[in-house]
């Protein structure tokens, strides 16, 4: 739950340029609000689709069981959708956009790469 792996399949010739291609990812990602905003559809979207999925629900049973406020994984519940990434934010004049930022640039470096 707090790895995220990528896979690609290229062919052999084109390889380092498709490395190249696919390190700007984490070297300079574009981050457009735009972007942005379509994450969040699909976000939401794979929220809806596995909305009653037996292992989303026992996710939200060990986050609601867990003791509050630790640093276990389970203490807080793992998806995201509309509601908790767009409406509850711009309700408390929170710009999703320019958290994403501050979250890339704390987290994201090569110390944290494997």
């Amino acid at each position: 739950m707090e790895h995220t792996v990528f896979h690609f399949d290229v062919q052999q010739e084109r390889f380092f340029q498709a490395l190249d291609i696919f390190s700007q990812f984490f070297i300079a990602p574009l981050m457009k609000k735009d972007g942005t905003e379509r994450e969040l559809e699909a976000v939401e979207s794979e929220f809806q689709l596995n909305f009653a999925s037996d292992d989303v629900r026992l996710e939200q049973i060990f986050s609601h069981t867990a003791k509050p406020h630790t640093l276990h994984p389970f203490s807080s519940f793992g998806w995201g959708n509309k509601k908790s990434l767009q409406t509850t934010p711009a309700a408390n004049n929170i710009d999703v956009h320019e958290e994403l930022r501050k979250f890339y640039d704390q987290y994201y470096y090569a110390k944290n790469m494997r």
